[in-house]
C-alpha cells in the first residue's frame, strides 16, 4: 500500500509527555492533522511546542482539554504515551470520547497498568507501542530528543485483527525504523525484562545506567533476569532464555550508559515512580506462578521505600 493512498487519520496526543511530543512533532513534520490534549484551559492557550535534539521541530500546536473534545474528527488515533500510573486516569478523563477512536495506542514502562479500564474498551481497538527512543522534558513545551531508537506496535488482542491498520504507514514513515508486530506481548516482556534490571539498580546507585557496567551489579542483574525468565515463560507458556535476556540488558547498559534513566529522574523529582509496574509486577506474577522472585521483591520495596 502505497503511503498516498492511505486515508489519513487524525491524531490525537495525550499530554506533553517526552515520546508523546517526539511523535506528534514527527507527524506534523509528514503533514498530519495532530490534535494535543491538556489537562487544563491554562495549558491549552496558544502553545508552541519545542523538540531538540535528534528531532527538531517550533511550531505552534493544537491543543484541546477535556471540554473542548467535540471539535476533535471522529475515529481519531489516540495515543496514550503516558507514566503507567498515570493511564488509568488518563482514559478515565477521555472515556466518552475514546468510543469514537479508530484505535488506541498506548505506550508506557512495564505491564499491568489500568487493566480493568482497559477491559471496559472495544478490544479491537487497543495497540500497544513499545519503544526504545529517549526523551526528556525541559519544560512542558519542551523535550529533548535524546536517543534514538525503534518502535514495536501490535494489537494487544491480537484475535481477529493480526495485521497492521491501514495508517501503520504513516506512523512508520513518521518515526522510522518502525516494526509492526504479530505478538506485542512477548516485546513487551522483553523490555520489562530490561527495565527491571537496569532502572532500580541505576536509581539505588544514583548513577547513569553505565555505573551498571561495574563488577559488583553483575550478580544482581543476571538474577533479576532469571527470575523474569521464569515468570515471563510461566505467564507466555514459551521457553524464555535469562541469558538472552542478561545479554539484552548489557546491551542497553552499553549503549545508554551516560543516560540517567526514567526512574531516577523521577526520585531526583521527587514524582511518583513505574515500580509497581516493573519489579513490582514481577513480584505479583511471581506469586500468582508460584515463582520465587527474591531479587525483583527485594528492588521493589527498596525502591518503594525511598
Amino acid at each position: 500500500m502505497s503511503q498516498a493512498s492511505v486515508t489519513a487519520p487524525s491524531w490525537v496526543i495525550v499530554g506533553t509527555g517526552a515520546v508523546g511530543s517526539i511523535l506528534g512533532a514527527r507527524l506534523i513534520q509528514q503533514g498530519q492533522s495532530v490534535h494535543f490534549v491538556l489537562r487544563s484551559p491554562a495549558e491549552s492557550q496558544p502553545m508552541q511546542l519545542i523538540v531538540t535534539g535528534h528531532t527538531e521541530f517550533s511550531a505552534p500546536i493544537k491543543t484541546h482539554t477535556a471540554h473542548s473534545l467535540q471539535l476533535i474528527p471522529p475515529q481519531a488515533v489516540w495515543v496514550f504515551a503516558v507514566k503507567a500510573w498515570q493511564l488509568e486516569d488518563a482514559l478515565s478523563a477521555h472515556g466518552p470520547a475514546l468510543q469514537q477512536a479508530q484505535h488506541i495506542i498506548i505506550s508506557h514502562n512495564g505491564l499491568g497498568a489500568a487493566e480493568a479500564m482497559l477491559q471496559q474498551l472495544n478490544p479491537t481497538q487497543l495497540i500497544d507501542w513499545v519503544t526504545t527512543h529517549g526523551g526528556w522534558r525541559h519544560s512542558p513545551q519542551h523535550t529533548e530528543h535524546s536517543g534514538l531508537g525503534q518502535s514495536w506496535l501490535g494489537f494487544r488482542h491480537s484475535s481477529p485483527r493480526p495485521t497492521a491498520p491501514t495508517w501503520w504507514p504513516l506512523f512508520a514513515n513518521a518515526l522510522p525504523p518502525a516494526e509492526w508486530h504479530t505478538n506485542i506481548a512477548l516485546r513487551r516482556w522483553h523490555k520489562l525484562a530490561i527495565n527491571c534490571a537496569i532502572n532500580p539498580l541505576a536509581a539505588l546507585a544514583n548513577a547513569p545506567n553505565g555505573e551498571l557496567q561495574a563488577p559488583q551489579y553483575q550478580g544482581q542483574l543476571q538474577a533479576v533476569c532469571e527470575e523474569v525468565a521464569a515468570v515471563m515463560a510461566a505467564e507466555l507458556n514459551l521457553p524464555v532464555s535469562a541469558s538472552e535476556l542478561l545479554a539484552q540488558v548489557q546491551q542497553v547498559i552499553q549503549a545508554t550508559a551516560k543516560n540517567i534513566n526514567s526512574m531516577l529522574q523521577d526520585l531526583r523529582a521527587q514524582r511518583p515512580t513505574e515500580i509497581d509496574y516493573l519489579n513490582g509486577f514481577v513480584h505479583k506474577k511471581g506469586r500468582q506462578h508460584k515463582v520465587p522472585t527474591p531479587v525483583n521483591t527485594m528492588l521493589w520495596k527498596e525502591i518503594t521505600q525511598v
